[in-house]
């Protein structure tokens, strides 16, 4: 079966309901850090600004299948770059699918936030098991990019320059 997902913005009680993927992933992390977390993204001040905040992966029901936090900003040696973290995607069937098309959502929001670096980091356990990684390097390895590329690869983190 085909999950036909959505990347949208996650905004209010969205944020939290996607704590029970970070819980699945890290479930060292409680919901306290969760919102916490949150709080120093998308608080009342940075909510503010449209240069921070979460996308999620949405299936057809409105479920979290995936998301990241970001954070656009200036960073010296580099200029304009979309920071992402939390990176992840648990996905039922088509994770591959659901990773690309999640993956592909942070190059557009680059570009619209007129970034010409984009740095992403994926949520990963604290074992970083050899599965994640091999899936990780095979999206590396795999992924074709529109723009000319460059990749600094530091698992569980790539960086990429936007031309």
């Amino acid at each position: 079966m085909i999950y036909p997902y959505q990347v949208e913005p996650l905004q209010g009680a969205q944020l939290v309901q996607a704590y029970p993927i970070v819980q699945t992933i890290r479930p060292s992390i409680d919901l306290g850090e969760w919102r916490g977390r949150l709080d120093d993204l998308c608080g009342d001040a940075a909510a503010a600004s449209a240069e921070c905040g979460a996308m999620g992966l949405l299936g057809p029901q409105g479920y979290i299948y995936g998301f990241y936090t970001y954070w656009a900003h200036r960073c010296l040696g580099l200029g304009r770059t979309l920071d992402v973290k939390d990176f992840c995607v648990a996905a039922p069937a088509n994770r591959r699918q659901a990773s690309a098309q999640l993956l592909n959502s942070t190059e557009d929001l680059a570009r619209l936030h007129a970034c010409r670096a984009l740095n992403i980091s994926f949520l990963v356990d604290e074992q970083w098991h050899a599965d994640e990684h091999e899936w990780h390097e095979g999206l590396h390895e795999a992924r074709t990019f529109s723009l000319e590329a460059a990749f600094i690869p530091a698992p569980p983190s790539v960086m990429k320059l936007i031309d």
